[in-house]
Order: C-alpha cells, then sequence, then structure tokens
C-alpha cells in the first residue's frame, strides 16, 4: 500500500525491543524496503509503548533532520505510537500529515477511527487469535506458530 501510494522515505517507529510480534514488525518491513529501494529505513525508537514516547522519539527525529532529508512516511510499531508520533508532527512542528509526513499504526485501536488521528492502520484478527491461543492452552489443539492475515484499514493518515 505504502509503496503504491509513492512513498520512497520510509521510517519506523519501534519500542522496547521486547515482543517478538513486534520485532517480527520491524525485521518485515525492514525487508520490504530493502528489496524495493535496496535501502536501510531510519528507525526512531521510543523507550516504551506510551503515546509520550511516540511523540518524544518524533521530536528528537524532527528537530534534528532537516525537512529536505526526512522521511515521507512512518511506521509505528503499534497504534498508540503512531498516536504521540502524530501529536508532535502537527502540534510541536506543524507539518500536515499525511501531506508533509504520513503516518501508520498497527492494531486498529478505538481511537484510530477518531477525527483527530484517523489513523490508517492494520488490523489483526484478534478474536480469532485468542481463541486458537486457548484452543492450544487447552491442548485442543497442536501448539506451533501460526501466521494470521489481518486487513488493512485505509484512512487519512496516509
Amino acid at each position: 500500500y505504502l509503496w503504491e501510494k509513492g512513498y520512497r522515505r520510509p521510517g519506523f517507529m519501534a519500542g522496547p525491543r521486547t515482543l517478538s510480534t513486534a520485532l517480527g514488525r520491524r525485521r518485515n518491513f525492514k525487508a520490504f524496503w530493502k528489496k524495493k529501494l535496496g535501502i536501510e529505513i531510519i528507525e526512531l525508537s521510543a523507550e516504551r509503548y506510551s503515546a509520550d514516547a511516540g511523540a518524544e522519539a518524533m521530536r528528537h527525529y524532527l528537530s534534528r533532520v532537516a525537512a529536505a532529508e526526512r522521511i515521507d512516511v512512518l511506521m509505528c510499531e503499534n497504534d498508540v505510537l503512531a498516536f504521540g508520533a502524530m501529536d508532535a508532527i502537527k502540534t510541536d512542528f506543524g507539518l500536515r500529515i499525511p501531506d508533509e509526513l504520513a503516518v501508520v499504526g498497527f492494531d486498529n485501536a478505538p481511537m484510530a477511527e477518531s477525527p483527530s488521528h484517523d489513523l490508517t492502520t492494520y488490523e489483526q484478527p484478534i478474536d480469532l487469535m485468542v481463541k486458537t491461543t486457548i484452543d492450544m492452552v487447552l491442548k485442543r489443539t497442536v501448539r506451533e506458530t501460526i501466521n494470521f492475515p489481518g486487513r488493512l484499514v485505509v484512512r487519512r493518515s496516509a
């Protein structure tokens, strides 16, 4: 989706390096852009999963990088980081989303559809994931790693 929209200077905001699913999101995003453009993506690091941490990481990046050299799209490891990044982009730097910097999240948290965020995000099939996990814990099915397809929820942020 991001490639088709014309973005070519991607960035990724990660939280703490503790969750294997989060590491997979980062790894897959990096691999996609490496394959498409042969580039290493810009990485922004948030110390924790919170809107405040997302905003601080975004402020740190935007205050140190010249406008002409900035990323044009930021993929956040989750929606909470994206909410903070968007607040900093709009409020602290007066930039327009997505015209000057697009933002994408992951999870489709309830606030993602609010008019103040209108966040493009990737939604996971939570109900199916929970049911499958319970079935594995109760030994109704074999324990294995499963990748469930989700869906892209396109809104105005990207």
